[in-house]
C-alpha cells in the first residue's frame, strides 16, 4: 500500500510541475488540507471549501504561505489514500499569484483591455499592472469621471449590487477623458471572486463589428 501511495503521489507531483503549481494537497472530510508538497497554506477568505465543494464539485479559494506568499487554490473531488489511510474528499493545487499576475496579466503600453480579478468587497485578487491600488471600488472613485448622467459614487453602487445578486454587469464609462466600457462577471457560479475587464470605446467597436462580420457569414 506504502509502495501504491508513494507512485501516485510521484505522478501527481509530475503533472503539477508541469503546470507550474507549487502546492499540493488533500483534503480530507474534516476540511483540512493534508499537504503533499510545497510550503504550508492556510486559507485568507474566509471560504468553507468543504461548502463549495459540495456545491459544485469543484474548489476555488485564495491562500497564503507562511512567508505571506498569495497563493490561487484550485481544488475538484478526488478520492486518494492519504498517508494515514484515509481517503481524500478533493485534490487541491496551488499556484502562485505573482506567477499569475505575470502570466495573464502583463501588457505592453498599447494594449487597449486590461483585466483584474476582485472580491465581493472589490479588493484585488489578481490586478492589471497599472492598478496600484489595493481596491477596485476605491479606483473607481479616483480614477473614473462623471459621465452620462451617473457619478463615481453611481458606478460603485451598481456595481456592488451586481456583484451582490451574483449578475453580469456593464456599462460605458470615461477616464482621462476617454470612453470605455467595463464587464463584470462572476468567476464561477460559487467563487466569490469577480473578473472585470476594461477596453477602450474604439476596440469595443471593433469587437461588435467582428461578430457581426460573423454573424453575416452565418
Amino acid at each position: 500500500m506504502r509502495t501504491g501511495i508513494i507512485i501516485v503521489l510521484e505522478e501527481l507531483w509530475q503533472s503539477a510541475e508541469l503546470y507550474n503549481f507549487t502546492y499540493l494537497a488533500f483534503l480530507n472530510d474534516e476540511g483540512v488540507l493534508k499537504k503533499a508538497f510545497g510550503d504550508d497554506v492556510e486559507l485568507t477568505d474566509g471560504s468553507d471549501i468543504i461548502a463549495d465543494l459540495q456545491n459544485d464539485g469543484d474548489i476555488v479559494a485564495q491562500g497564503r504561505t507562511l512567508n505571506g506568499e498569495k497563493m490561487l487554490l484550485l481544488g475538484m473531488e478526488a478520492e486518494y489514500t492519504m498517508a494515514d489511510g484515509r481517503k481524500s474528499i478533493a485534490l487541491v493545487v496551488g499556484i502562485e499569484m505573482d506567477y499569475l499576475e505575470h502570466t495573464l496579466f502583463t501588457y505592453s503600453d498599447d494594449d487597449m483591455v486590461f483585466y483584474h480579478i476582485i472580491d465581493t468587497d472589490g479588493n484585488f485578487v489578481i490586478r492589471n499592472k497599472d492598478a496600484f491600488r489595493e481596491n477596485y471600488f476605491q479606483r473607481i472613485q479616483e480614477r473614473f469621471e462623471d459621465f452620462d448622467g451617473k457619478t463615481t459614487e453611481d458606478y460603485v453602487n451598481e456595481l456592488r449590487s451586481a456583484m451582490d445578486s451574483r449578475q453580469d454587469y456593464n456599462t460605458a464609462i470615461s477616464v482621462d477623458g476617454e470612453q470605455r466600457h467595463i464587464y463584470c462577471s462572476p468567476l464561477s457560479e460559487n467563487s466569490a471572486w469577480y473578473l472585470i475587464c476594461v477596453m477602450d470605446d474604439e476596440t469595443m467597436a471593433d469587437s461588435i463589428k467582428e461578430l457581426d462580420d460573423l454573424r453575416i457569414v452565418l
